[in-house]
């Protein structure tokens, strides 16, 4: 009877309650693949049936057998507590991690964009735009670039000479100056460009 209800917990258990530990690990590997399932399980239980008929000694004893029985009960029913409890909060935590590293790279890019953009328009133009709207021009696909991927305006500066050109994003924050701005400064003679943290 022991050997039965450990089969039905799972397959192989059973068998290596009568010390057969070489088919009990066969069957316990065979279980893995949920397709062949109630095959192997079906199998295990005639087999095992077959085994205790044979008044074949079991290698463990009845409390060990029962220990194994509460421990397979029990941590089940623990993992799906466990689970309930916590499962949501893991959950919504993921989504909320997926979700800020997609808006910082989507961010990043569109950064990118501009800056690429703003250095072409250097290269035609021998200077930076006056502003962001030289370089979006009646391009639906630009139009995009008036924000960041926060939906917080774009704050683009250039000096006096209209040799430099500075384009700064305020993070997820939406405050300008803060430590999660992302600033990018076009240097116009050698078009080149450079991000900073600020």
């Amino acid at each position: 009877m022991i050997a039965i209800v450990l089969t039905l917990i799972f397959p192989g258990l059973g068998h290596f309650y009568y010390g057969k530990y070489i088919r009990g690990s066969i069957i316990a590997g065979i279980t893995f693949f949920p397709i062949l399932y109630p095959l192997t399980m079906i199998g295990a239980l005639v087999d095992i049936y077959r085994i205790s008929r044979t008044k074949v000694s079991p290698t463990l004893s009845r409390r060990e057998a029962t220990l194994i029985i509460l421990i397979s009960i029990l941590f089940p029913m623990i993992f799906l507590l466990t689970l309930w409890r916590y499962g949501p909060q893991v959950i919504y935590k993921t989504v909320q991690y997926v979700q800020r590293v997609d808006i910082e790279t989507r961010n990043l890019s569109r950064i990118e964009e501009i800056t690429d953009a703003i250095s072409r328009y250097y290269t035609l133009h021998g200077s930076c735009p006056n502003d962001l709207l030289h370089v979006i021009g009646d391009n639906p696909l630009r139009k995009k670039w008036e924000k960041d991927a926060y939906g917080n305006s774009f704050l683009y500066v250039t000096n006096d000479s209209g040799k430099q050109c500075y384009l700064r994003s305020a993070g997820k924050d939406g405050i300008s100056g803060t430590e999660d701005d992302i600033l990018k400064e076009i240097l116009g003679p050698s078009q080149e460009s450079k991000g900073t943290g600020e």
